[in-house]
Parts: C-alpha cells; sequence; structure tokens
C-alpha cells in the first residue's frame, strides 16, 4: 500500500478511539439528552469527515480500493455526507469506470442538493459513457441552467450533441460558453475542431487568431499552427513556425511541422531542406522518414526516394526481400497494407517478380480485392491482409517496397495495362443493360472526403451528346438540383450493383464507359489499372504519386490529370478545362 502522507489522518485515529465518560462528581451535572444528542451528532460528523479525508487521501495517492473502503465508513457514519456521495460518484466514473454506481451515487447527491451543478454535469458524464445520450443532454442543461458559468457542462454538451450529428447546435453551444468564459482558450480551439470538422475554415481561421492573442505561449502556438493548417491557412501557420523554429531550432518536431508548411505552400525546396533538418536533430522521426521519401519521389528522385521509403518500411531479417536476385527459385510473399490505391497501384509488379523465376508467389491482400486477384495467373495462393493465415514463404516484402527492388526510375516504370481484369461474362451482362445508351457514357466518382464539391462535378453533365454515371452508392440529392432538366444522370443507388462496395461490378461498368471521371481515389488507380480512359482532379498540392507538372502519368498510360493552379486554387477552372475537352470528344 502506498504511504498516505496526510496531517488528517492523525485526527482520524484520534477520533476512533472509543471514549467513555465517567462522572467523578456528585454536584456535577449529567448532559441533557438534547446535549448529548448533539455531542454525539458533532462527533459523528466529525468521524465521517475523517474517514472522508482519508478516502480522498487514498484516491490521490491512486489506491482506488482503499479509498472506496474509507468514503463506505464516511456513509456509514453519515449516509448523507454530501462530499463522500459525490467523491464515490467521480471515482465509479473515472476511475472503475461502472457508471451505474456512479449514477446511483450523483442521483443520492442531487436528492439531497438538488441545485448542485457539479453533480448534475457529472451525472450527465456517466450516461454520456453509457451511450445514453438523450439523458446526458438534459443533464447539462440543467446543470448549466444552475450554473451558467459552468464550462464543462458546456463543453459536454456540445460532445453530445455532436454525437447526435447536430454540429450546428454543438457550435451554438461553445459559442454560448464563451460568452461566459471569451478568454478560454481550450474552448475555442474546440470550437476551432468542430468548424474544421464542417468545414468552416475561415471563421475556424479567425478563432485561431484569437486563441493565439489571448495565449502566446510555445505550446498554445505549436496547437494553433497545426489548427491553421488545417484550414487550408498554410501561410499563417508558416509564420507561426518560423518564429518557434527560430526559437527552438533543436526541436524535430517543429522542423518537421515547417517542412510541412512549406510543402503546402509550394516550396518544395524548403520542405525538403527542413525534413532533413529534422532527422538530422532526431534520426527516429519516423513521420520526417516518411515524408522525405514522399518528397522526395514527388519531384521525381526515385533513387533517393525508394531507398527511403524501403528502409522506413522493412526491418533487417533473414527473410528480407533485399534485391532482385533474392527472387529466383524463391517462395516470395508480397504483402499488402495501406488502403485500396496503394494495393492496385502496386500490383503491376506481380507480373515483374514472376518473370524473375520466383517459385511461387503469395500475395496478401484486403478482402474486396481477392475477386480480381483471382484472376491474375502470375499469383499462386491469395491471403486476406486482415485475417492471420499461415503460409510457407522464403522472402518477403511489402508491397509498396517493390519498386525500390526493381529499382524503378520514371522511365522505367512498368505501365503496361490492363495488369488486372474482371469477368468478361459480368464485363458482357453490363453492356446488355446499358446498350440502350447510344451517347458517351462517363462514370463519374467523387470519394465522400474530397474536397471537390459534387456541383462542381455536376456542371460536366450539361455536355451535349454524353450521359453521366454517378459510381457510388450515396451522393446528396441536392448536389443534382445544378444538372439541367433536359440531362439524364444515371444513380446506381443504395445497395445497387456496380458501386464502390463491390469492386468487380464496378470494374465491370468501368470497361463500360466510355470515360471515368474521379478525384484522386482508388477508383482512378482501378480504372487506370484496367486500362479504361480517366482523367483525374488533382488540387494544387497533389500526393507524390502524380509528381508535378504533368498532365499525364507515368504510371497509367490510359490516365489525364486536370490540376489546380497555384493562384487561384479553384476547382471551376479545373471543370472548365475538362468541360472543354469533354465537348471535343464529344462532338467527334
Amino acid at each position: 500500500m502506498k504511504k498516505i502522507t496526510n496531517k488528517k489522518i492523525f485526527f482520524f485515529l484520534i477520533l476512533s478511539v472509543p471514549t467513555t465518560q465517567t462522572i467523578t462528581a456528585s454536584n456535577k451535572k449529567s448532559p441533557s439528552k438534547k446535549t448529548a444528542q448533539k455531542t454525539n451528532k458533532d462527533t459523528t460528523n466529525k468521524v465521517a469527515q475523517a474517514h472522508f479525508d482519508l478516502g480522498k487521501a487514498y484516491q490521490e495517492e491512486k489506491n482506488i480500493e482503499e479509498a472506496i473502503i474509507n468514503l463506505q465508513k464516511a456513509l456509514d457514519r453519515d449516509p448523507k455526507h454530501l462530499s463522500t456521495l459525490f467523491l464515490l460518484g467521480k471515482i465509479y466514473l473515472e476511475n472503475k469506470k461502472e457508471y451505474n454506481k456512479a449514477i446511483e451515487y450523483f442521483k443520492k447527491k442531487l436528492k439531497l442538493n438538488p441545485k448542485c451543478y457539479k453533480s448534475e454535469c457529472s451525472l450527465a458524464n456517466a450516461y454520456y459513457n453509457k451511450k445514453n445520450t438523450d439523458l446526458a443532454i438534459a443533464h447539462y442543461k440543467k446543470s448549466i441552467a444552475i450554473n451558467q458559468k459552468y464550462i464543462p457542462a458546456y463543453e459536454g454538451l456540445a460532445n453530445a450533441l455532436i454525437r447526435k450529428k447536430k454540429m450546428e447546435y454543438a457550435t451554438d453551444i461553445y459559442l454560448q460558453a464563451l460568452e461566459q468564459a471569451p478568454r478560454s482558450v481550450e474552448t475555442i480551439n474546440k470550437l476551432i475542431d468542430l468548424l474544421i470538422k464542417q468545414k468552416r475554415f475561415d471563421e475556424a481561421a479567425d478563432y485561431c487568431k484569437k486563441s493565439i492573442k489571448i495565449k502566446d505561449d510555445d505550446n498554445n502556438q505549436a496547437k494553433v499552427s497545426q489548427l491553421f493548417s488545417f484550414c487550408n491557412h498554410h501561410e499563417e501557420a508558416l509564420k507561426i513556425l518560423q518564429k518557434l523554429h527560430k526559437k527552438h531550432p533543436e526541436n524535430d518536431k517543429i522542423a518537421n511541422s515547417l517542412a510541412y508548411s512549406y510543402k503546402q505552400t509550394g516550396d518544395c525546396e524548403k520542405n525538403i531542406d527542413f525534413l532533413k533538418t529534422a532527422l538530422e536533430l532526431n534520426p527516429k522521426n519516423k513521420s520526417a522518414q516518411i515524408n522525405l521519401a514522399h518528397s522526395l519521389l514527388s519531384i521525381g528522385d526515385f533513387a533517393n526516394g525508394w531507398t527511403r521509403f524501403y528502409n522506413y518500411k522493412t526491418k533487417k531479417s533473414n527473410t528480407r526481400l533485399g534485391n532482385k536476385k533474392g527472387i529466383k527459385g524463391r517462395a516470395v510473399l508480397i504483402q499488402g497494407e495501406w488502403n485500396l490505391k496503394d494495393n492496385i497501384m502496386f500490383l503491376r509488379y506481380i507480373k515483374e517478380v514472376k518473370k524473375l523465376g520466383a517459385k511461387k508467389i503469395i500475395v496478401q491482400t484486403p478482402q474486396s480485392l481477392i475477386p480480381i486477384l483471382e484472376r491474375c495467373p502470375d499469383i499462386d495462393q491469395i491471403i486476406n491482409m486482415n485475417k492471420a493465415t499461415p503460409c510457407s514463404y522464403n522472402k518477403k516484402i511489402p508491397l509498396t517496397c517493390l519498386p525500390k527492388i526493381f529499382e524503378t526510375t520514371v522511365e522505367t516504370i512498368p505501365n503496361e495495362t490492363p495488369y488486372i481484369d474482371v469477368d468478361q461474362k459480368i464485363v458482357n451482362q453490363w453492356k446488355e443493360r446499358l446498350q440502350h445508351d447510344t451517347a458517351l457514357k462517363i462514370g463519374v466518382y467523387n470519394a465522400k472526403n474530397s474536397s471537390i464539391p459534387m456541383a462542381h462535378i455536376m456542371r460536366l453533365s450539361a455536355t451535349e451528346n454524353t450521359s453521366t454515371y454517378i459510381l457510388r452508392g450515396k451522393i446528396d440529392h441536392q448536389d443534382l438540383h445544378t444538372i439541367p432538366n433536359s440531362k439524364m444522370v444515371h444513380l446506381f443507388g443504395k445497395g445497387f450493383e456496380g458501386t464502390d462496395t463491390d469492386i468487380v461490378n464496378l470494374s465491370a461498368i468501368i470497361k463500360n464507359m466510355n470515360l471515368v471521371i474521379t478525384n484522386d481515389s482508388f477508383v482512378a488507380h482501378l480504372a487506370g489499372a484496367l486500362g479504361a480512359p480517366v482523367w483525374v482532379m488533382l488540387p494544387y498540392i497533389t500526393d507524390w504519386r502524380w509528381l508535378r507538372d504533368r498532365a499525364n502519368s507515368p504510371w497509367y498510360p490510359t490516365m489525364k490529370l486536370f490540376r489546380q493552379k497555384k493562384e487561384d486554387k479553384d476547382w471551376d477552372a479545373v471543370i472548365d478545362a475538362m468541360i472543354k475537352e469533354l465537348e471535343k470528344i464529344a462532338t467527334q
């Protein structure tokens, strides 16, 4: 048991000694019944308080079981001891995670003291953790009604509303909290996070500026610079990080963040310089390691980029594939990883591994890709990457590290397509279903987390002699209001074949499209790997794989890239360029 150093323990020990009262003088009057009762009550209260103090001391020392024992003794002495009821509720809520017990004690406390705003808020927290969000909201509101200045109740209420997906209501609650505590930096930063989730970036940036004015210390500056980045206000983030780096030149994390901000403002040279600085300060900074690999790849420095990427991704072992010579006559395990687009992009190397004489090729892959890979003649065994499946192999390598093994340069990327296939019977079935449509068939895909408003993309559907097919199961019908009534947009709908939850039918539909238009998504890679014509809409700052200042992709010969320009970063300009190209094709 941890040693408790609390002066009140001595007082508790004295009160614990049994006492007797002896009357020695015959002329002394015995105490009245009323006085005796008062004395006993005072003694009871003091002993209860001593037990409470001892329990609290144990709780502060993290000795929770001893704390509970002593707090129960306090309640045995005085069942209405308010502080004990509250502390027991807090222990069961925060330490024991027994929410029903916590609720029981908070309710007892509130029955005795209905105006306790802290107990109302704690009771709400217990309901929140118990997933009873509606009751949590009701008690957070009661806490605020009792004390309008109690900020934790506002923050709890906002969190509960966020869980109910009432984002605007939660935002209003944070604003009400700031009316009561306008200099609460913690509340301001939480409000900023919520505004960012709603993509209200300019409002969030304004509050970032307020946060810095109120609290201009290093920790808050670092936090706000990160928030500025999320708001796409990278110039402001850059100014803060430059000051922090000047003040703390030995901090590798600041150098790494500074590199990121330079990347977002388009200064590739300084981005790479500061990533190297971060690694000089701390060679184990994994974020700087992978970011530097990606930055080098984005400028076409494949020799250094793949080497850094390989060293980051693989650990030295007897089974690690180190070069092409280790492939011949060996059973090679190729490990899939990350998301669908990475797996699709690097599957091109399977054929290259086979060409070098691998005895057996085992591929770990996401479950959704298995039906596609089952048609690949070069793969001997397929394993679901999310399940532990025993297999026998001599060498292993992450799929994304194969470019290093093959010493890939921009000029030597194996880009023969298609390198994945789909059952021709399913392709023909979709061909029959779509044969009534003699217009130019355009498949449109815009990922749910895309920064491109769907309404912008829908402008493409107004092009004459075209039909638009939405390659997604769900779409906000408000996005369709911009389409002229004369145009037909085909929605596959929820649960319909061909959505992004069914890669086989999606692949077959893509094969039946004259053109696929998408943002940077797995569909871009799927269409490219199938050898289908595909146009990709890219932001000014892109993923490393699209390289820089190119209108085509060395990875996919049937792909065309449409990029935002640095000056405006405007999606309308991108869509305008696509419409112009589309009109040329449609008239032909």
